[in-house]
């Protein structure tokens, strides 16, 4: 089912937030081209279905979230939670005969999120750990967005430093002050992280409210098989932010739409619940920039098929990450661990 994806199937994929899937509640989703039919039992057990009907592929509803009755609306075919056969209304003895049934997927919840797997067997790789982030003193944001572009496309601007003081001019950056940057790549056995080594910074006017015109800043950008990124930030020395993205295809691996599952972390003491608002409003701004900016890109590589890409320093995050989603898809061993360090400016 999901051969053309290789062993990113061998990996936890986010479908959701937690709060979109209350108590005997249920949604769709996609996911490389394949309808998912999530819900929540009244024991608050989440399952996963292939939302394709096994008689004529229509899609499935949840008849009773207390025996977990799955039905087709179409013909009344029944399934239960793991996906079996229960019932044929216009044939009674047809689900011994059939012996069918619908795949089913292993999901948990875990850090805010839902996370579907998508391989066989065994799941073999492990959720991301953000327990650090979560707790006393640790607020949260949650957003949800869909993006013309491909997962991959997505994942590089989400790790792309660059781009930052021109497409979030003013917000994040700013494009009048730039500055240069000492950054260590890494490539490890789950991914790709880069470090940034900490640094006076003149910051737009988004950070200026909490900090001041400048301040000690240090992060580090991760990438995370399979479509993870996970952006940490220290401001004069303390952990003070968390952003985890989830960049779920809803199509093919070279298609758009893409959705962001986005979860903000952050830590201000008794400013807290002044910052939820504001990082909500600058969280806002900064993804509707960046939705604009990668869907004219993607809209133009199509358009430009043949343009060959020029690529420079600024560019070894994102041929890393290729590397190693590549060698995925192509069921290759990952990347060599590896480190190297750069100086950019911006």
């Amino acid at each position: 089912m999901f051969s053309s994806i290789g062993n990113l199937s061998q990996h936890w994929h986010v479908v959701a937030t937690a709060s979109e899937i209350g108590t005997g509640r249920s949604l769709k989703r996609k996911i490389y081209g394949q309808p998912l039919l999530i819900w929540r039992d009244e024991s608050r057990k989440l399952h996963v279905l292939l939302d394709c009907c096994a008689h004529k592929r229509a899609p499935l509803e949840v008849k009773d979230f207390h025996q977990n009755q799955i039905v087709c609306p179409y013909h009344g075919w029944e399934y239960d939670a793991e996906g079996a056969l229960t019932k044929v209304p216009s044939s009674p003895d047809a689900c011994d005969k059939l012996k069918c049934s619908l795949p089913s997927f292993p999901v948990v919840e875990s850090a805010g999120f839902v996370w579907v797997y998508l391989g066989d067997g065994t799941p073999e790789n492990e959720i991301p750990d953000i327990e650090e982030f979560i707790g006393s003193g640790w607020g949260s944001k949650f957003k949800t967005m869909s993006f013309e572009t491909t997962e991959e496309l997505l994942i590089d601007n989400f790790m792309d430093p660059t781009h930052t003081a021109l497409v979030h001019d003013g917000l994040i950056r700013s494009s009048q002050n730039s500055t240069w940057h000492e950054m260590s790549i890494t490539t490890h056995s789950h991914g790709v992280r880069v470090d940034y080594a900490e640094q006076e910074e003149s910051v737009g006017i988004g950070l200026r409210m909490l900090f001041g015109r400048s301040m000690k800043v240090r992060h580090a950008d991760e990438f995370l098989m399979p479509n993870l990124v996970k952006v940490t930030y220290w401001f004069n020395g303390e952990p003070r932010f968390l952003a985890l993205i989830a960049c779920t295809p809803l199509e093919g691996l070279d298609a758009a739409p893409t959705r962001a599952f986005v979860q903000l972390r952050y830590r201000f003491g008794a400013l807290n619940y002044a910052i939820k608002p504001f990082l909500g409003v600058l969280a806002n701004k900064v993804l509707k920039q960046d939705f604009e900016i990668t869907r004219d890109q993607f809209r133009n590589m199509q358009d430009c098929p043949e343009q060959k890409e020029h690529l420079v320093a600024a560019d070894a995050v994102a041929a890393r990450v290729s590397v190693f989603r590549q060698n995925a898809v192509q069921k290759l061993a990952p990347p060599d661990q590896s480190t190297q360090t750069l100086r950019l400016q911006f």
